[in-house]
């Protein structure tokens, strides 16, 4: 039996090459959610639970509602980044969609 010795930075550079071509080849989904919650104060908890179950999948949140000195909206528009795998992202959706009004949208943007 004859053994090679092949250095290890040789076998390094040749798996970061075949990383490098596999991630040129693939494409990567961003996904945004949208949320209208007509009624923030009633949802709030079981969305809040939501989000916290899937916290690992949210990348960027921002929630936005009507406030002035002397009002503060019940309805509210929350903006979701997913990153992580899709799969989960996808629960995430679903388990949002279960919700008895609460509005969600989605949006795809495709890099590579």
């Amino acid at each position: 039996m004859k053994i090679i010795r092949v250095p290890l930075l040789l076998l390094f550079l040749k798996g970061s090459a075949q990383i490098i071509n596999n991630t040129r080849q693939m494409k990567k989904e961003i996904w945004i959610l949208g949320l209208h919650i007509p009624d923030r104060i009633k949802k709030s908890q079981q969305v809040q639970s939501i989000l916290t179950k899937f916290g690992c999948s949210i990348k960027t949140r921002l929630g936005l509602h009507e406030v002035t000195d002397d009002y503060c909206a019940t309805s509210g528009i929350m903006i979701l980044e997913l990153t992580g795998d899709l799969n989960e992202c996808q629960k995430l959706e679903n388990e949002l969609l279960k919700l008895e009004d609460v509005e969600v949208k989605k949006m795809v943007f495709t890099q590579g």
